[in-house]
Parts: structure tokens; C-alpha cells; sequence
């Protein structure tokens, strides 16, 4: 039990892991003490306790910083990741990793990028963990002076993803931007929506097929006796519009330029352009 709290650190860490590695929402965590426990807390008071686990964890890690850095020198060093994700609109949230263990050494709350910011986060690694062996980063000009300020003796790396995005952007942007703007123009996807949706109603209302029913249709058509053959082609047609829609499987789950949706959709559509040729 923390001095002078009122509830017992047990309790402050399954609120914290909950709320931050289980992504769940005060409610969801307040049903779930009550239903495992019979505790019954109020919202704002789980939004107290994720807190206080936040402010617990970050003195936790403080106090072990030697034990930390004892094996980093154990592992023979580490390369010093550098890297503020952030969404648009909100601040930056700076995090120093060791790439070798994945563990996050420290980190500050910026409202954007700045080298004077950068080189204290810089200098606290170098005072708790020892100079690094090499810094990585992206392509960042506020990363570079502050390393040229705190380390410039340190080998300076530039990460391959970041590499690879900034690449990778030059590269497909205008053209991948050409291929989106025509077919928007084209108005393709919007005609084929409106189709799939009238084929979809007509198919709930006069056709019930199984899976198994629609496999043998698309796999041996001459043997669905059971439809004519305007029924046939409705079906197809609509599994086809079907497949079109769901380009984004083809996705990685990335963002562009890792993943190039209007190509997705492009090649899909010569897929079946190359369908009906045959």
C-alpha cells in the first residue's frame, strides 16, 4: 500500500495494465473489477490509479537505471534509436530505445521537434546508460544537431524504414497521387458500388445459396443446375464486384508508401478486364 493511499499497488497495477498494454476503456475495467472482485471504483478514480501506475512505473525504472546499464555493458553496448511517433494535432512524444533489447531508456513530451530538447533527452542516456555505440535515426535535421552537439564522435545511422519512406515517397507520390485522381475522375468504384448493392438486394430476395452451393458454382458453373442462366451470371457478377471492393487485402496494413491502395485497386480491375477477354 502506497503511504497515505487507499488503494494497494496490486490494485494500481492491474488498472495500469489494463488501461495501457490491454487498451481498455475506464468502463471496461471498472465492470471487470467488480464482476472478478466485488471492487467497485468509480471512473474518475481509475483514471487516478492508471496515472499513479504511470508515475510508479517511471520511478521504478528511475531507481534501477544502474542494474539497466550494468547489462548494456553486459551486452557489449547498444545503438541509441531515437524516434518521437506522434498523430496529427497532438505533441510529440520523444523515446529513446536500446535497440539491441527493445528497451525504452527514456523519453520527453515536446510540442514539436526541437534540437535544444532533443540533446538534454540525449545527454540523460549518455549520463544513465554510457555512450551508446552508434545513434539511429530518421532523416530528421533537429535529431542531427543534436547529435552533432551531444555526440558527435558517435556514429550517426539512418533507419532503414525511414530510409526506405523517404525513398519510397519520391519515388510513387506523383504517380501514385495520377493513378488516384483519375480514378476518382473515372468514377469506376462508385458505379461498381451502386451495381454490387442492386445485385446483393435482388440476391436476398430471390436466391439462398450456401457456401458449399456457391464453391461448386464457382468452380464446376456447368454442374448449378439449379439456376438459370441469368441466375448464374448474377452471382458471378456480384462475387466479382464482391472481390473488387475487398482490394485492401491485398495491403500490408501499412501506410502509403508501403502500401499503394489505388494500385491495388488498379491491378484488381485488369484482373478482371483480363476475366471477361478470355
Amino acid at each position: 500500500m502506497p503511504r497515505y493511499g487507499n488503494h494497494a499497488f496490486d490494485l494500481i497495477v492491474e488498472v495500469g495494465l489494463g488501461r495501457f498494454l490491454q487498451n481498455r476503456q475506464n468502463q471496461e475495467i471498472q465492470k471487470e473489477l467488480d464482476e472478478r472482485w466485488g471492487i467497485r471504483l468509480s471512473c474518475s478514480t481509475i483514471s487516478e490509479l492508471a496515472q499513479s501506475f504511470l508515475d510508479y512505473l517511471a520511478s521504478t525504472h528511475q531507481a534501477h537505471v544502474p542494474q539497466l546499464r550494468e547489462r548494456l555493458q553486459q551486452d557489449g553496448g547498444y545503438a541509441l534509436h531515437v524516434d518521437a511517433p506522434c498523430e496529427a494535432g497532438t505533441d510529440i512524444l520523444f523515446n529513446a530505445v536500446a535497440g539491441n533489447r527493445g528497451w525504452t531508456l527514456t523519453g520527453c513530451k515536446m510540442a514539436a521537434e526541437d534540437a535544444s530538447q532533443i540533446q538534454g533527452l540525449l545527454r540523460r542516456c549518455v549520463e544513465w546508460f554510457g555512450q551508446p555505440l552508434a545513434l539511429v535515426r530518421d532523416l530528421s535535421g533537429q535529431i542531427e544537431a543534436a547529435h552533432q552537439q551531444v555526440m558527435p564522435e558517435i556514429l550517426d545511422l539512418i533507419c532503414h524504414y525511414h530510409f526506405l519512406l523517404n525513398v519510397g515517397t519520391k519515388l510513387c507520390e506523383k504517380h501514385h497521387t495520377k493513378l488516384t485522381a483519375c480514378l476518382r475522375r473515372l468514377k469506376v468504384r462508385p458505379a461498381f458500388r451502386s451495381l454490387r448493392h442492386n445485385l446483393l438486394r435482388y440476391t436476398k430476395q430471390q436466391l439462398s445459396l450456401t457456401p458449399a452451393q456457391i464453391e461448386l458454382l464457382l468452380s464446376t458453373p456447368e454442374q448449378s443446375t439449379n439456376l438459370d442462366l441469368a441466375q448464374k451470371r448474377r452471382v458471378v457478377a456480384y462475387m466479382l464486384l464482391s472481390w473488387l471492393e475487398d482490394y485492401g487485402s491485398d495491403l500490408q496494413g501499412e501506410y502509403f508508401p508501403f502500401d499503394l491502395p489505388s494500385l491495388a485497386l488498379y491491378r484488381r480491375y485488369r484482373t478482371v478486364h483480363g476475366w471477361l477477354l478470355q
